[in-house]
């Protein structure tokens, strides 16, 4: 379900000052500004469009100060939403935090089960470490991705493949606007600007 506009406006607020607040490394006021948005959500709060990406920001400010369990809690919940965009994109953030708790084996299954989807998608702007994993242990799928790899653009010293090339382009789209001003509007993707 659509948010009432003034809801939506409270809401995108409160995010932003959380995504600033993260930026700025203060995950803690980060998580605060994303609990407040999360009240202010109509119950139940799975039903609306936009909740998935509010639970990824909480679990990625949890992430971010260690906490794992609660990250976790998070990224499942987000799952639960009604609008499943952001489903591979959770099970990646639970492959993280098993990789970080020294869980190998069960981050691999899920970077496997991501990149069997995706491909590297949600690997290119993370630790390699994460990628490294699949790979070192010689168990890469068998992506229809794999035939993408050649190089399609090359930029300071880069090179990058197509996938990649539309990523980049996006993020440094989402930065400008972000630089001008822009980033409390809507845009066609979704609900935050910086959904995937």
């Amino acid at each position: 379900m659509e948010l009432q506009e003034e809801i939506f406006t409270k809401i995108v607020s409160l995010v932003n000052k959380g995504k600033l607040s993260f930026q700025k490394k203060n995950f803690e006021k980060a998580i605060e500004y994303y609990m407040k948005a999360r009240t202010i959500f109509p119950v139940p709060i799975e039903e609306y469009k936009g909740s998935e990406q509010l639970y990824i920001l909480l679990g990625d400010a949890c992430f971010a100060s260690k906490k794992y369990e609660k990250a976790q809690e998070y990224y499942i919940q987000s799952q639960n939403c009604v609008d499943k965009d952001q489903y591979l994109n959770s099970k990646f953030k639970i492959g993280k935090i098993f990789f970080e708790i020294e869980q190998t084996d069960l981050a691999k299954k899920y970077f496997q089960l991501v990149y069997d989807n995706s491909g590297k998608k949600l690997f290119y702007f993370e630790d390699a470490k994460y990628y490294n994993l699949i790979i070192c242990s010689g168990n890469k799928g068998t992506n229809k991705e794999e035939k993408q790899n050649s190089v399609y653009k090359s930029f300071k010293g880069k090179n990058y493949t197509k996938e990649e090339w539309d990523i980049f382009e996006q993020r440094q789209w989402e930065e400008y606007l972000i630089k001008k001003g822009n980033f409390s509007k809507k845009n066609e993707k979704g609900l935050f600007l910086d959904e995937k």
